[in-house]
């Protein structure tokens, strides 16, 4: 590092142009950086690290604890790394974290009449379930719904008693039955969509798709498809 402080203060700014200055310091910089060893094969990538590791809030959802304390529990991502549950009582201040065996992320999360805490991973398109009544077994991954699907991107919450979701990248629908223990893949929203991106329930399913940046609908029951003007029903 004394080298490099012997270049700079070596040079005599006040006798260089203000048009030479900037080049001379370039070329100095340049030498000294490689007298260092600082230097990377040209045409590799350097690994320089995680730039932020903070965790991001995905979504909260109210549910209860083993004592039946109501809490609040926060879906909280970690890009790089395993994401987890936050369970915190805002009566206490008492907090617990669950970490997930599987998922970086999660878009969507449910609490089920089961009382259970459902995700959705993202990039890996897992199911996982957290029981508060029995904590030490902290998040449980139930699989993917469907073999293909990297996202799922919302539940919906059936009148079966069935959670459904909505996937990334063959825009399908799935469900999970709490009660079986059991996923079922129901099929694509659409043969050329990538995207169902939201889905919500009344008498049919309705889901969101995009096309060209654009949304348009389609809604399910029984295993019928139908086409939905989503401006009608705004």
């Amino acid at each position: 590092m004394g080298f490099v402080l012997a270049i700079l203060t070596g040079m005599t700014f006040e006798k260089l142009s203000r048009e030479a200055m900037p080049l001379k310091l370039v070329c100095s910089l340049v030498v000294a950086w490689s007298c260092l060893g600082l230097t990377t094969n040209a045409g590799q990538f350097e690994v320089l690290g995680i730039p932020v590791k903070s965790a991001l809030i995905m979504s909260a959802v109210v549910g209860i604890d083993e004592k039946t304390n109501q809490v609040i529990y926060f879906n909280c991502a970690q890009p790089g790394n395993r994401l987890f549950l936050l369970q915190v009582n805002p009566d206490t201040g008492q907090t617990r974290q669950f970490a997930a065996p599987v998922g970086e992320g999660a878009w969507a999360s449910l609490v089920a009449p089961d009382q259970c805490v459902y995700l959705g991973t993202w990039e890996s398109g897992y199911l996982l379930k957290f029981d508060p009544r029995d904590p030490e077994k902290g998040l449980v991954s139930l699989g993917k719904p469907s073999a293909t699907e990297t996202y799922l991107w919302q539940f919906a919450l059936g009148t079966d008693g069935r959670i459904y979701s909505c996937t990334y990248p063959q825009a399908r629908l799935v469900r999970y039955d709490p009660k079986a223990g059991k996923s079922e893949d129901l099929g694509r929203l659409d043969e050329k969509e990538m995207y169902a991106r939201s889905v919500q329930f009344d008498q049919w399913f309705h889901l969101r798709r995009h096309r060209n940046g654009a949304g348009a609908g389609r809604a399910v029951r029984s295993g019928e498809w139908k086409d939905q003007d989503l401006a009608e029903r705004s």
